[in-house]
């Protein structure tokens, strides 16, 4: 079975409902496991299909990323998601069916009528949404926990560049992100965001 892992934060009922109309979007079988900053969700009854996790722990993007994956079982295949992305029909299907061509995709925010292969981060590679073989999590080993909430994707490009695996944003496979919806996930928003332009750089840049 294959899997959609979603790191969400459910503050209010707004919240609760784009995280509802996400994983409504979701139109194909797989399981679907919700990482849950709110922990006061925890023990009530979320009337939603799907598995969820809380975390003990202050938000960090590429941990609780980690400890989603770490309740993968048998997935050979897993797309990872914010909780403010609506999918279009057919585009998880059309995700999972391209990680048997691709290494690692992205789907599209328009359609068009190619599959684009490349990893630009923000055009190809799109870090609300990123559908992967679990080869590349095992060869990466874990997602870098210092990568607290952006440039988690350009830390994944220049890795799976490094390793030479292949990643295509799919043209046809289209989805919808609600730009910045995810921000109320964090505190102190400068840190997170351009404040880990340094560990980005102190990495990657020889």
């Amino acid at each position: 079975m294959n899997t959609v892992l979603i790191l969400s934060y459910t503050k209010d009922m707004t919240y609760y409902n784009m995280l509802k109309e996400c994983i409504e979007s979701i139109d194909v079988d797989c399981d679907v496991v919700v990482v849950e900053t709110n922990s006061k969700l925890k023990g009530k009854d979320i009337k939603l299909p799907a598995q969820f996790i809380f975390p003990e722990e202050e938000f960090n993007y590429n941990r609780f990323l980690n400890i989603g994956f770490s309740h993968i079982r048998d997935s050979k295949k897993v797309i990872i998601s914010n909780n403010d992305v609506v999918y279009d029909k057919g585009c998880i299907e059309k995700l999972f069916k391209s990680l048997d061509v691709y290494d690692s995709v992205s789907p599209s925010e328009t359609k068009i009528d190619k599959n684009i292969e490349g990893n630009t981060v923000g055009k190809l590679v799109k870090g609300w949404c990123i559908g992967l073989n679990m080869e590349v999590y095992n060869r990466m080993g874990e997602w870098d926990e210092n990568f607290s909430f952006w440039y988690q994707d350009n830390d994944y490009c220049n890795f799976i560049s490094r390793e030479k695996f292949k990643h295509c944003l799919i043209g046809d496979a289209v989805a919808v992100h609600r730009v910045s919806a995810s921000h109320s996930l964090v505190s102190d928003i400068h840190e997170m965001t351009h404040g880990l332009e340094d560990v980005l750089h102190a990495k990657w840049v020889k």
